[in-house]
């Protein structure tokens, strides 16, 4: 559907506005025990409507796109379910592709990082300070919070502050990018006493 002509047309507008998409599925199948996710999460209400699509399909029609639309800023939710390594190629080979940190760069409540992965992690997010946005997945609304939602949201912000990131890095990607790519003021939120921020 994303080749089609109508699609063609949004996009072009898209890019002449110079506004970013966020995009969100690139995968046919995908699992994540780790963070709660099924197999068949994106497909699970009628697993046969999907056809013959793959994940490898997916990943590729979304590349085309990000390719001809370099004009549109493209923000592949879940790091687009691939790990560091092939993400890397594809963030070398897009400048304009971006990613957030929702799913994949998460940990549990009594985890911790072992050093090598924080290294590794911390070598990935330095390589592409300016291409990662903080994201979530969690929904925190005014009374619609519920305790899973709020240990949805500490996972990542537990993953991104276990990487004990510089000051400048970890600003950049819990707000300063999102706030460039989006447009937003930045928003100053003064100190509480000795409370740290």
């Amino acid at each position: 559907i994303w080749q089609s002509e109508p699609w063609q047309r949004i996009f072009a507008r898209i890019e002449e506005a110079g506004k970013p998409i966020l995009w969100h599925v690139t995968q046919r199948v995908s699992r994540s025990p780790y963070h709660g996710g099924s197999e068949n999460a994106y497909w699970s209400e009628n697993k046969t409507s999907a056809g013959e699509l793959n994940n490898e399909m997916l990943l590729s029609q979304f590349c085309d796109i990000v390719q001809t639309y370099q004009g549109i800023p493209f923000i592949g939710a879940h790091q687009l379910h691939v790990g560091l390594e092939r993400l890397s190629g594809l963030l070398d080979t897009h400048p304009n592709l971006y990613i957030d940190t929702s799913c994949g760069f998460f940990l549990r409540w009594a985890d911790m990082f072992y050093e090598q992965d924080r290294n590794a992690y911390r070598s990935f997010f330095q390589q592409y300070p300016e291409r990662i946005l903080f994201g979530s997945d969690a929904r925190l609304a005014p009374g619609e919070i519920d305790t899973y939602l709020v240990e949805s949201f500490l996972g990542h912000a537990r993953f991104l502050l276990q990487l004990c990131l510089p000051a400048d890095l970890l600003q950049a990607v819990a707000s300063q990018n999102a706030e460039r790519l989006f447009g937003l003021k930045s928003k100053e939120v003064p100190r509480r006493g000795n409370v740290r921020p």
